[in-house]
């Protein structure tokens, strides 16, 4: 079953802008804008993180870096690369110069101590740490968690305030979800398929279960205030946060219930809505059968080598890489890449893509 809720999960830059203005710090537009902003978060208020990273620090940082700077199509696995403007040029992004540039740019902020050197055994979430503080910003979030990000920290610190910068002002273009993403699917091997169904449909289409399973009970976890979804307590208190059970499969958009705040997001949409191009991506199924050990096999060099790079943790950067691509090559990185390009390139035979 489709997603039922058109929205853009594109990433943006996240950042603390009541300190933004407080010490006329730029706002972050692009990959010099947010470092300008970091150094100056990092001068002001030292005892604050300029940047959370965490401990899924591909995703924080490589795979954020790759959408906002090089044009990458998707986050492509096994070090690959290809751009929206010619996806069938995929290539190897690791050991290439332009991953030796970015793994530079990740070490000098490792060095100005932008980030936690023990961020690859951080457990609280980055929206965590900007909701209690202890960092002022992101690398890249979507606009949605944004903005419950910035609802959850505003009803702890009401002084705080988020700013927002979807990566599309760089990029020129943004996709909106492609239809199996937050889609519902039951397994062929279900022995009660049609009861699957039956119970997703009561999910989506019944507003009393509907309402419970996304908001709680009313007026125990959030009540309804002038069409708005509004929070009892806070987010330390609550006990079920707006949409606490993720259950973005079965949203109704004549359900669904924002808070006010939500209009800004609804705003970024509109404005997305104005480059938005089709996700071209998501609906590649890739079939790793034929690699799967190696797969396994480079799945452990890449925390065990690339990771150290990515967290700053390697003085000698060069030689970090050529290690790294030394060891993946051991593992099968080559016929990783050859299996997924050939796979890649079908699909876009398959699908008319130029």
């Amino acid at each position: 079953m489709p997603s039922t809720y058109k929205e853009y999960v594109t990433g943006g830059f996240v950042w603390r802008e009541d300190l933004r203005e407080k010490y006329g710090l730029p706002k972050p537009v692009d990959m010099d804008t947010f470092e300008a902003y970091l150094n100056g978060i990092k001068q002001h208020e030292p005892d604050i993180q300029p940047v959370a990273v965490g401990s899924d620090i591909q995703n924080a940082l490589a795979f954020s870096l790759l959408d906002v700077s090089r044009g990458s199509i998707g986050s492509m696995p096994y070090g690959l690369l290809a751009t929206y403007d010619h996806p069938e040029d995929i290539r190897s992004y690791w050991g290439s110069p332009e991953q030796l540039e970015d793994l530079k740019r990740f070490k000098s902020w490792a060095d100005k101590g932008y980030f936690s050197k023990n961020e690859l055994n951080e457990k609280a979430t980055n929206q965590e740490k900007l909701v209690n503080g202890t960092a002022a910003a992101m690398l890249g979030d979507n606009p949605t968690r944004y903005n419950q990000t910035n609802g959850n920290m505003k009803s702890l610190h009401p002084d705080w305030e988020l700013g927002y910068t979807p990566f599309a002002v760089a990029t020129g273009y943004a996709t909106p979800v492609h239809p199996i993403h937050n889609g519902f699917a039951i397994p062929a091997s279900s022995k009660n398929a049609e009861r699957a169904l039956a119970f997703y449909e009561k999910m989506v289409l019944d507003k009393r279960y509907n309402l419970l399973t996304q908001y709680g009970f009313e007026g125990t976890n959030y009540t309804v205030d002038g069409g708005y979804y509004k929070m009892v307590g806070d987010a330390n208190t609550n006990g079920f946060p707006r949409e606490g059970m993720q259950g973005w499969a079965w949203r109704n958009p004549e359900f669904m219930l924002f808070e006010p705040s939500y209009d800004g997001v609804k705003a970024i949409f509109d404005q997305l809505d104005k480059v938005q191009k089709p996700d071209i991506y998501t609906g590649f199924a890739e079939d790793y059968t034929e690699y799967q050990a190696e797969r396994s096999a480079l799945e452990q060099v890449e925390k065990q080598y690339l990771f150290p790079l990515l967290a700053g943790q390697v003085k000698d950067v060069e030689g970090g890489v050529k290690t790294f691509m030394d060891k993946a090559k051991k593992a099968g990185l080559d016929k990783i890449q050859e299996s997924y390009k050939k796979q890649w390139l079908a699909y876009l035979s398959e699908s008319g893509i130029q």
